[in-house]
């Protein structure tokens, strides 16, 4: 059975790595990669809720905490799981930049676009399409690029899910208390 999931992970990266490889790709996905980074994605974060009336400073150092979690969640796990990338795997990979040295899953970029995405996505409803859209391609550029397995880049869509989710649950039952607690 587990063979059945490693053959199946080999044949969705070869899809999106090597059949539909093209030029347009090739420029384009290194720049949705980046757009996934984690200090890009801090920075983008805080100046969207700079541009917010209320809650500033709560919404900032909420969302802070939350990609703090993200980061240091998936670095763990990298090291727990110790899965070496797709390139040190198969010779047919394709790879689009720098061959990378760390361990692949979860996906880091991953990890930290869904954790935005989701975070963002409970903040401001009416965008949540965006935001998950914008994940997605974050999560398939790490795929085209041949730096994660599929698979790598699923657990961090579920990983940084879960985090945003969680966080801001306990992150709102906490100033659900503060406000009871300071309330005449």
């Amino acid at each position: 059975m587990i063979e059945y999931f490693i053959n199946l992970d080999a044949d969705i990266l070869r899809f999106i790595n090597v059949i539909i490889k093209n030029s347009l790709l090739d420029y384009s996905m290194p720049v949705i990669t980046y757009a996934g980074s984690f200090y890009l994605v801090i920075l983008g974060g805080i100046l969207c809720f700079f541009m917010v009336r209320r809650d500033k400073i709560y919404n900032i150092s909420s969302f802070i905490i939350v990609m703090l979690t993200a980061r240091y969640s998936y670095r763990f796990l990298k090291v727990f799981f110790a899965r070496q990338r797709p390139m040190y795997s198969y010779d047919w990979v394709n790879i689009i930049g720098f061959p990378l040295q760390s361990y692949s899953f979860p996906s880091g970029h991953s990890t930290i676009a869904f954790t935005w995405a989701v975070f963002m996505a409970l903040k401001y409803p009416k965008g949540r399409v965006y935001f998950l859209s914008a994940a997605f391609l974050v999560a398939l550029s790490r795929v085209y690029m041949g730096v994660h397995y599929p698979s790598d880049v699923l657990a961090g869509a579920i990983l940084g899910s879960f985090i945003a989710l969680f966080c801001n649950y306990i992150l709102e039952k906490i100033k659900e208390s503060a406000v009871k607690r300071w309330s005449i």
